[in-house]
């Protein structure tokens, strides 16, 4: 039996540090991960501070849905899966049953009953699903993808936010041409936009409020065409200057909390547009929405899943290959002991530091 050091969330904004040990005995599992790098989103931030509901908290439990790392013991089974020891892999935090109807039909993505790393109790087994530990325990049937030669656990650790990009840009359709307004500069805003280029948009907006100027400054240099400052500029109004009062094509909203920009989006949607949602508001209710615009344009609406397996095998290959500028998405690393003020960060509780694009939690 060893000793492994992990960050549980007990309680409402309440992370501890404790060792967990790893048994001996670890039943039907496929494999060990040394965890190396776990990458922070702002669904972090939204479990930390209880802003999805009480009883959808699976506390307590070990956060942390995008572990990179190297396997360290693998399963015969697992042997004859093509698992390898020494392997540097990405876990896919999403592990669908494959028997429900969903499964079945092949819409994964709405599992019934799937296994989630990163928001499992600790009552399930040994309770070692999450990447804020130092390692993780991978189940039968658990999707891996194998980091290309020559990225470090790091440099690889963009590829869950490129990947939802990538998706997010398919689902509402970008193409040839499109007009596409991205509402929100975090590091899947920017994924967006690097995914709207790749993809043959136009024009490409993105937003954020002044404390992302540095953020907005790298997503120019990314291709996007125009940046607005929101607590400056009026969304909506500078939108329709840019367009001409045809508004744009394809919408995504990536805030978390804010529910202000979902009605800035629906009101820059032009007709036939196709609006995306990714940004979860938790608790907080929208306001002020006005359906029959949604009706007199003709706009499609779509709640956006995370990636799939395609889009993170792309999002890896591309960071392989560098032909973006992906220097500029800087990481600041934290230890466990600063996996709290990492997550709260990401939160905008505390101040980020300049030119930072993501937090990663180091193990």
């Amino acid at each position: 039996m060893s000793v492994n050091a992990a960050v549980v969330q007990s309680d409402i904004r309440r992370y501890e540090t404790v060792d967990l040990d790893l048994p001996d005995d670890l039943g039907d599992a496929w494999g060990v991960l040394a965890v190396e790098v776990n990458a922070l989103c702002g669904t972090d931030f939204e479990w930390y501070c209880g802003a999805v509901e009480r009883d959808k908290l699976p506390l307590p439990y070990v956060p942390g849905h995008e572990p990179i790392g190297q396997i360290e013991w693998v399963s015969p089974e697992a042997v004859a899966a093509g698992w390898r020891e020494g392997t540097r892999v990405a876990v896919a935090s999403h592990l669908p049953c494959g028997r429900c109807r969903h499964c079945q039909a092949g819409r994964p993505q709405f599992c019934l009953a799937a296994f989630g790393y990163g928001r499992t109790r600790l009552s399930v087994g040994h309770g070692l699903w999450g990447g804020f530990a130092q390692r993780l325990v991978l189940r039968p049937g658990t999707i891996l993808h194998q980091v290309p030669d020559g990225l470090t656990a790091l440099d690889a650790s963009f590829y869950n936010s490129l990947s939802a990009g990538i998706a997010w840009i398919d689902a509402v359709g970008v193409g040839n041409g499109d007009r596409v307004l991205v509402l929100g500069a975090g590091q899947r805003g920017l994924a967006a936009v690097i995914a709207a280029k790749q993809r043959g948009a136009s024009t490409v907006i993105i937003t954020g409020r002044s404390s992302d100027a540095d953020r907005l400054e790298i997503a120019q240099s990314l291709g996007a065409d125009r940046t607005i400052v929101v607590d400056r500029e009026d969304t909506v109004r500078t939108v329709s200057d840019l367009t001409e009062g045809e508004m744009v094509e394809r919408v995504l909203d990536l805030t978390p909390l804010a529910t202000q920009p979902v009605l800035d989006g629906l009101a820059c949607a032009g007709r036939g547009a196709v609006v995306g949602l990714a940004g979860l508001k938790g608790v907080h209710l929208l306001d002020g929405l006005a359906v029959d615009p949604i009706i007199q344009r003709g706009l499609t609406i779509r709640g956006l899943r995370p990636p799939s397996r395609a889009a993170r095998e792309e999002a890896l290959a591309l960071l392989a290959r560098r032909e973006h500028p992906f220097g500029l998405l800087a990481a600041m690393t934290v230890g466990l002991d600063g996996a709290e003020r990492g997550v709260r960060i990401i939160g905008n509780e505390i101040s980020r530091p300049a030119g930072i694009v993501q937090i990663v939690v180091v193990p």
